[in-house]
């Protein structure tokens, strides 16, 4: 229901204004589907990764970027469940769920300028660090050098205790729900922010694999959104003429749908087994680049269907922003968490 009625409803003017989409979000909170990861005890609904990503499908079908947002979100969210110690760190995972808090991450940049001050506090800063929703976000995950061990990991902040100041606008081309800009960023770092994990173990064993099938069930959600459209198209008639008259527009509808149903079954497939193992997923699932590649040759073919209509932007059968979401998919990916640092261990999950 929040994708159909509520994200579906303000997903023109979320894009059109370069706004985030707090209609939606709003949404997902009174449903309790930011906590939605989380285990039963910790206040959360348990779900298993096939129905995360299914959800995450729904939400891309109405608003992409709302759904993108719940990826980052569910990806940030999983890492400190996977990897935190603490009691401190278990009582933040209880107020996610409680408080329906939103978190973002800008692990591409590392905060590496760190030093220890009075009384051993640790700063740490970046420069010109994308950090997507981060008006809008409770808890912020970043990539910083502990001075003590010299390893990366990741540290959480809530909102008020680190310091974004922003540097450029941004004004993205796709998915403009989430904000694209830049921001310098300090903060003061101690055990209790820290995760347990190196960098590279959270990377390989969480945000690689579940950002690759969240993000890939989200642009399966834009296919499903052009396969509509371009259903809708030859159900009018095409200009008149009855839908019987065009054997060859449906035989090729029916050859995207049977494209998008394979990359799905491939998203399945990975899903359920990651939820059958503790670390990396590995295996026959498609890599990110791939997904994207099929999924944009799925919104292509849509938009031969529906021809010139296709390019009228607004226009009943539009179909330029689903286009333009997914030029801006892979660049939110980097931007967001730091795959792009990680990519060779990307071949070795999938």
């Amino acid at each position: 229901m929040v994708g159909s009625v509520i994200a579906s409803r303000w997903a023109a003017d979320v894009d059109g204004e370069g706004r985030f989409p707090s209609e939606a979000m709003d949404g997902l909170c009174h449903e309790r589907l930011l906590s939605c990861a989380l285990p039963v005890a910790f206040g959360g609904d348990g779900l298993e990764m096939r129905e995360i990503c299914m959800i995450a499908r729904v939400l891309g079908r109405y608003c992409a970027s709302t759904a993108m947002i719940f990826v980052v979100h569910q990806t940030m969210v999983l890492s400190i469940l996977r990897h935190h110690r603490g009691e401190e760190m278990e009582a933040l995972l209880r107020e996610i769920a409680d408080d329906q808090l939103l978190v973002t991450g800008c692990g591409h940049d590392l905060m590496d300028e760190v030093t220890v001050g009075p009384d051993n506090v640790v700063s740490a800063c970046g420069r010109a660090v994308t950090v997507l929703f981060a008006g809008q976000a409770d808890l912020v995950v970043v990539r910083a050098r502990r001075p003590d061990h010299g390893d990366e990991t990741l540290a959480v902040f809530r909102a008020d205790e680190i310091e974004l100041r922003r540097q450029a606008l941004g004004d993205g081309l796709g998915l403009r729900g989430l904000g694209w800009h830049t921001y310098s960023v300090s903060a003061s770092m101690s055990e209790g922010n820290v995760l347990g994990a190196s960098f590279r173990e959270v990377a390989a064993e969480t945000v690689v694999p579940v950002l690759r099938l969240l993000s890939c069930a989200a642009w399966v959600g834009i296919a499903d959104s052009a396969i509509d459209t371009a259903d809708r198209f030859i159900a009018t008639g095409e200009g008149g003429t009855s839908a019987e008259a065009h054997p060859a527009s449906l035989r090729r509808l029916a050859r995207v749908q049977q494209r998008r149903d394979e990359v799905y079954s491939s998203v399945d497939r990975s899903a359920v087994e990651f939820g059958a193992h503790i670390g990396a997923i590995g295996g026959g699932g498609q890599s990110i680049a791939d997904s994207a590649y099929a999924v944009s040759s799925i919104v292509s073919a849509a938009l031969d269907i529906c021809g010139t209509a296709g390019y009228q932007d607004g226009g009943e059968f539009g179909l330029g922003r689903q286009l333009r979401d997914l030029l801006g998919a892979r660049e939110m990916i980097r931007s967001a968490v730091g795959v792009s640092t990680v990519a060779r261990r990307e071949e070795q999950v999938g």
